[in-house]
């Protein structure tokens, strides 16, 4: 099947399976997932609205998961297990860290807002880092950190947070309004821009194209990739590699039978959504199928793959090291439909 066919399939299909009849209109909000992590043998997964889910690997059963009465902002995974974030983006005296267990939900940290609106969570190995209008916090062995963030934090679009020792990257994407990507330097907290090219010169901002993943790059340590793009009446998208100040272009995939548009070097390319390292080489979900993308900068198309319905999650648990879902949330800002999304195992 041709490359633009098989992606408006795609988003035909996967609409059609994620809006049965049956389906009242609070349950379709389950379709707009934010955040997706693999932790205990269970897919997790958080919409937009806030509703947590998580499906079992084996049994491949859905469940909708009950926590304390404030609403669920974020998710991660951390020391192996999923962690939310419980209280309110503005407005709240304190966010609350829950990490599950066998058990159930214990409490990890209270955090006081201090005025603060919050941006994200991000998790590592035994960390976790809160990004709010005004502060970068760490935590770390039940030890708080505060940096006051130096620059423009208030930002708008579903963000995407990537932690490495020195920096936080934070992605924005907007939909058709843009997007970009900065770093906050964990030391001086001030914001950075990184310029990613397509005339992306401020942060966020309508010129720069929506950041929709980023991951650890597995053959340079300390360097991140950025998976850029937007579905909007066309495609238009690539694989940028960034390592500190120096930006360059890993990977663009021009779609089958699109030619370079001559005001427009995008125009036409494959969207990618998702992104996680895999084996030495880096996993990118586009509009038209999963790439594996080596450090040669190369990149070939795997085989398709099947989705299966889990009450209304799209999901494909069929590639190693990965598990694709699929999310309708792009749809909100763009017309690109129904996306892929990577979550590594």
């Amino acid at each position: 099947m041709a490359t633009i066919s098989r992606l408006v399939a795609f988003a035909l299909l996967a609409i059609a399976m994620t809006y049965p009849a049956r389906l009242s209109a609070d349950e379709t909000q389950i379709n707009s997932i934010v955040k997706a992590v693999f932790a205990d043998g269970r897919l997790w997964l958080l919409s937009d609205s806030g509703r947590l889910l998580s499906i079992e690997e084996t049994s491949k059963v859905r469940r909708i998961e009950s926590l304390p009465p404030d609403p669920i902002l974020d998710l991660c995974r951390l020391n192996g297990h999923a962690a939310v974030l419980t209280g309110y983006r503005e407005g709240s005296a304190s966010w609350t860290i829950h990490s599950w267990s066998p058990n159930g939900w214990s409490k990890v940290a209270r955090i006081l807002a201090q005025g603060n609106s919050l941006i994200g969570m991000e998790c590592g190995s035994g960390h976790v880092s809160l990004l709010t209008s005004r502060r970068l916090i760490d935590i770390e062995n039940g030890r708080q950190k505060d940096i006051a963030v130096v620059g423009d934090a208030i930002l708008e679009g579903i963000i995407v947070l990537h932690g490495t020792p020195d920096d936080l990257y934070v992605g924005v994407n907007a939909g058709e309004w843009g997007g970009g990507l900065a770093r906050v330097d964990r030391h001086t907290g001030k914001v950075l821009p990184v310029d990613i090219g397509s005339g992306c010169r401020k942060f966020p901002s309508e010129y720069c194209d929506p950041v929709n993943t980023i991951a650890d790059v597995p053959w340079k340590p300390g360097c991140v990739a950025v998976a850029a793009g937007l579905v909007h009446f066309d495609s238009r998208g690539r694989i940028m590699e960034i390592c500190g100040d120096k930006v360059e272009r890993l990977f663009l995939k021009r779609l089958a039978n699109r030619s370079k548009v001559e005001d427009d070097e995008l125009s036409g390319s494959v969207a990618f959504f998702g992104l996680a390292g895999s084996g030495g080489a880096l996993l990118a979900a586009g509009v038209d199928g999963v790439y594996s993308i080596g450090k040669d900068g190369k990149g070939h198309l795997l085989s398709e793959q099947k989705y299966a319905d889990f009450g209304g999650v799209l999901a494909s648990f069929d590639i190693p090291d990965i598990i694709l879902v699929v999310t309708d949330v792009n749809q909100r800002r763009s017309v690109s439909g129904a996306t892929p999304m990577i979550v590594p195992r």
